[in-house]
């Protein structure tokens, strides 16, 4: 059941449309995370749906109700900030309980709720720890448990992993996706990572240019792009272009040879239709001898070792230059040839 609903969202900023008739929806226990460079308006987007910032046209609805008039804190949906906004001379308990005491609950609530919070975020220990002498990844959960502290109804969530190191933001990313989870309440995430987007998300939302361009499941998005800036905001780079020859399989010829495309977008490609392909470099491996299908040939311009493999540099004649991960090294100005799967050939309306 679908809770929170942004319809046609319009903000100006100096002049110029930065959400340009933006329409989402989320719904009960849903992480949805919304994709897209920084500047784009993410975090404005979050501002209005919390009412700390107005939008010039467009609603934000709670169960089909429209609560433009309704104050920030009576609309009950925590908002986590990217810098967590901790209280430095307060400890853990008093930063959580600070959202509960401008509810002005009772002492006995407060210290009730301050506990669960942090019980859920595993840091009951920590209760009457300075927030000074905590860790990167400390702070975040106290400013998680903040924000279920007071049982809000939606959560929002703004770039909360950002400011952290790669391992540690990978450690949390588990722990954070089962923590909202069990929070049961719909969830907006906000982030550019698209990693951490795929990992957390239920569903995306991409926003470029103030709309959103494309939304849902990771898999659905990763296999089927709307369009060439989404595939390339996705890190996909490997582009070639081609006109569809055939349907069931879906055939495209380009200049450097046929390719078969397995995709759940195929039938919005018709013979005769100018496409992008998109290939996935880490789905490559060395041809097999009789090998008849996807192959790529070209002569090696550079390889270079990664902690996943070794990236090949492929001049493939023409002008076209791909890159691909491999799971051995190859030599610089070795010609080989490669195979991908159908499934790692995405058809790209041109």
């Amino acid at each position: 059941m679908e809770r929170l609903t942004v319809e046609k969202i319009v903000k100006h900023y100096d002049g110029d449309p930065l959400l340009n008739g933006l329409s989402l929806a989320v719904s009960d226990g849903e992480i949805l995370c919304l994709l897209g460079r920084s500047g784009s308006g993410k975090s404005t987007l979050l501002r209005i749906i919390t009412g700390l910032e107005s939008a010039d046209a467009g609603r934000v609805l709670w169960d089909g109700a429209d609560i433009a008039a309704l104050p920030t804190h009576l609309r009950r949906f925590g908002l986590m900030f990217q810098d967590y906004a901790l209280f430095p001379h307060r400890n853990v308990a008093e930063n959580v309980a600070f959202g509960l005491e401008m509810q002005r609950l009772s002492k006995t609530e407060i210290t009730q709720q301050v506990a669960q919070a942090l019980e859920k975020v595993n840091m009951g220990a920590f209760a009457q720890r300075s927030v000074a002498e905590l860790s990167g990844g400390e702070q975040q959960r106290v400013a998680l448990a903040r924000s279920l502290a007071a049982r809000p109804r939606l959560l929002l969530l703004d770039e909360p992993l950002a400011a952290l190191d790669r391992s540690l933001r990978l450690e949390l990313q588990v722990e954070l996706r089962e923590l909202l989870h069990q929070a049961g309440i719909p969830v907006i995430y906000v982030t550019h990572d698209q990693e951490e987007a795929v990992f957390l998300g239920d569903r995306l939302a991409i926003l470029h240019e103030g709309r959103i361009l494309q939304e849902g499941t990771p898999q659905q998005v990763y296999s089927a792009p709307v369009n060439r800036w989404v595939a390339e905001f996705l890190g996909m780079e490997n582009f070639v272009a081609g006109t569809v020859a055939a349907q069931q399989p879906l055939r495209v010829q380009t200049r450097i040879g046929e390719f078969v495309a397995e995709s759940p977008a195929a039938a919005q490609f018709p013979a005769g239709k100018e496409v992008w392909l998109a290939l996935k470099p880490d789905h490559a491996a060395l041809a097999a001898d009789g090998a008849a299908q996807n192959l790529i040939s070209g002569k090696v311009l550079d390889c270079r070792f990664r902690e996943d493999g070794y990236l090949a540099t492929l001049d493939c004649g023409g002008g076209q230059v791909l890159r691909f991960l491999l799971p051995q090294p190859v030599r610089t100005g070795e010609k080989l040839t490669l195979q991908l799967p159908a499934t790692a050939v995405i058809p790209i309306p041109a």
